[in-house]
């Protein structure tokens, strides 16, 4: 816990020189583009703002395979294989005239997230996440519909019903039971993006 303020610290910060980075320009964009990182890959996206408060975007996305992390799950260690494909749209409204670089957003998204697993005995699992569409909410910070560059970071959650577990016919035992009631198989997926952009 001792890392906690200063991860507040930066956080805000963070915040505020998005904020500030954004004063630049006053002139509103109907257009932008940006492009971003996130846990599920790399992203483009179009937007549109209908008006000062609302806009609305088109995002395709994805990660190539990729071995990522250890997990430990219930004693076990697994060796975490990830990839994604997907797209989404997606509505960000500010809700504050005064504060334009506070949104919330709504959408929904279509696609895949493949996780192999793979424990020290060469058990095999493939965790996926195959529903469409699941619905996304969270806030956003940043991208004001102004001319210029744009920055943003947004933080929400994927709602789904969770994902579908195969475990390798040839696997000596059977941990499925264990990995369905882990975060790795959750209904509800955190996420978060970093984005910059330009609007015009």
């Amino acid at each position: 816990m001792r890392n906690a303020p200063s991860f507040a610290l930066l956080f805000g910060l963070s915040i505020g020189n998005i904020a500030l980075a954004e004063e630049a320009s006053s002139e509103f964009a109907e257009n932008s583009i940006n492009v971003g990182v996130s846990p599920f890959g790399g992203s483009i996206s179009y937007g549109y703002a209908l008006n000062e408060r609302t806009t609305i975007q088109a995002t395709i996305g994805g990660l190539p395979s990729s071995e990522l992390l250890d997990l430990d799950i219930e004693g076990t260690t697994y060796t975490v294989t990830s990839g994604s494909s997907w797209a989404g749209g997606f509505i960000n409204h500010r809700p504050v005239a005064t504060a334009d670089w506070f949104r919330l957003s709504f959408g929904l998204g279509f696609g895949v997230i493949r996780n192999n697993l793979v424990d020290g005995d060469g058990n095999t699992y493939d965790v996926h996440y195959r529903e469409a569409p699941v619905a996304y909410t969270g806030v956003g910070f940043g991208f004001k519909p102004k001319k210029g560059l744009q920055y943003g970071l947004d933080i929400g959650g994927l709602f789904g019903s969770g994902a579908d577990i195969i475990a390798d016919p040839a696997n000596t035992s059977d941990a499925s039971d264990d990995i369905a009631a882990s975060p790795m198989a959750a209904d509800i997926l955190p996420n978060f993006q970093l984005g910059i952009g330009w609007g015009f």
